[in-house]
């Protein structure tokens, strides 16, 4: 279970830059050594980007390529029922899709740990038309369960909201706990 938030507002120019939440959980079940099945459920707003909401289910099958203390590897395949609703606009989508994506870890020393994933959302509709999202994080043990952590996290839609880009780009210096 993942969940990060951010609000910016600069008082002198009376904006707000950035105004949006995502959380996300995911459960795993493996079936042999190396397959596993998985159920997976996103949550997120943006009110900059016009995102009033997208809500993604998805279940399907994992294959574990690499797992050891120091490195992991696996990448995942599955069906996604995929939902978006934007603020003053009827561009709403709710689409089935295909998810795809890997997640990899790389232990750098013994307290330091790159982590990049990536999940690949095309339309069964309209190939065209898709989300992705991909995080990179260095992330540092400040004690056997805190962490520090520098996290980017990479969106593309490829139907926004009327008038707003494709790409949103978040940068995130954290602290965070492993259970």
């Amino acid at each position: 279970m993942a969940a990060a938030s951010r609000r910016t507002r600069i008082p002198a120019a009376k904006s707000t830059t950035e105004d949006w939440w995502k959380l996300r959980g995911k459960y795993d079940y493996f079936l042999t050594d190396k397959w596993y099945g998985f159920v997976e459920g996103r949550y997120e707003t943006d009110k900059i980007a016009q995102l009033d909401r997208r809500i993604v289910g998805a279940v399907g099958l994992g294959y574990q390529w690499i797992e050891s203390d120091d490195m992991n590897f696996s990448t995942e395949a599955g069906v996604a029922y995929l939902t978006e609703s934007f603020r003053n606009s009827s561009d709403d989508n709710d689409e089935t899709s295909a998810h795809l994506g890997y997640h990899f870890d790389k232990r750098l020393t013994d307290r330091i740990k790159f982590i990049n994933d990536l999940t690949y959302y095309p339309s069964f509709g309209q190939f065209s038309d898709y989300y992705l999202t991909t995080t990179a994080e260095i992330r540092a043990s400040v004690t056997e369960n805190m962490f520090t952590n520098f996290k980017t996290i990479f969106d593309y839609d490829a139907s926004p909201a009327q008038g707003q880009g494709n790409t949103d780009v978040k940068y995130i210096l954290g602290v965070g706990w492993d259970f």
